[in-house]
């Protein structure tokens, strides 16, 4: 008799697994390498994704993410290869065709420079026109500061990853990289050394303070569902604490594997 309920218990544990498995649909989101809020090589694929995963498993979803190029995440969620793309700063142009999730987090955008390097205490990007600008395909950073490289004001690079820009600062290749402060220590503490790092400080200026979201394309039926069930399981995450947990993890450097 008493293996006769143990059977019955475990057939009723699997049928729970099962059927909660089973409610949760699939939903696939683009991504890119930007660490230590998305990377493949962090634990949960880094802080926005842990908070992105587990704010849509509160609200029934199971999130699959590929990791492509940022402008390839854009671009291929535009033409609804992908439920959504996660995760950016707001802009007015990505606006136009993208609802926009409640925000995950406030990032500050600074200039990184070499120690060496006198920076002055620009007042406009027009009175840092004699340095050599890096940039990351694909990224924001401000509807300024791209028309200030369009019109010649500012000589600005691009590369396809943050890491070769901090490398090309490191060699004197270019004066300055934009990047946010989080980001940018992130990415230095992972690939480079102690002394590598701390040849380099940033401008107290601050060149844009922003929100980041998960973007979801408007021409999707579901989008508008989607957006309410990320918010709703954000808003959890707050309330329960848990968000407060990853962002002292983030903080604190856990995500490293």
């Amino acid at each position: 008799m008493r293996n006769i309920f143990k059977h019955l218990f475990f057939i009723v544990v699997l049928m729970c697994v099962s059927n909660h498995a089973q409610a949760l649909e699939n939903i696939t989101i683009a991504t890119g390498e930007y660490p230590p809020f998305a990377s493949k090589s962090l634990k949960h694929f880094g802080f926005t994704s842990q908070i992105v995963k587990e704010a849509f498993a509160k609200a029934g979803y199971d999130v699959q993410f590929k990791f492509v190029p940022w402008k390839r995440a854009l671009e291929s969620t535009k033409l609804l290869k992908y439920d959504a793309t996660s995760f950016w700063f707001v802009a007015e142009d990505k606006q136009k065709v993208f609802h926009y999730s409640d925000a995950i987090f406030e990032e500050k955008t600074v200039f990184f420079h070499l120690r060496t390097t006198v920076l002055p205490d620009w007042k406009k990007l027009a009175d840092l026109s004699k340095f050599r600008f890096g940039a990351t395909r694909g990224y924001s950073y401000t509807k300024e500061f791209w028309q200030a490289g369009k019109n010649g004001v500012l000589k600005i690079e691009e590369a396809s990853s943050d890491k070769t820009n901090f490398k090309k600062l490191l060699k004197e290749r270019i004066d300055i990289f934009p990047s946010g402060i989080v980001v940018g220590y992130g990415i230095l503490n992972q690939s480079f050394d102690n002394l590598m790092v701390n040849k380099l400080t940033y401008h107290p200026k601050i060149l844009r303070s922003s929100t980041t979201h998960v973007l979801f394309p408007k021409n999707a039926p579901k989008s508008q569902k989607l957006v309410k069930a990320f918010n709703e399981g954000l808003l959890k995450l707050r309330i329960e604490g848990l968000y407060d947990k990853y962002e002292d993890d983030l903080m604190s450097g856990r995500y490293k594997k």
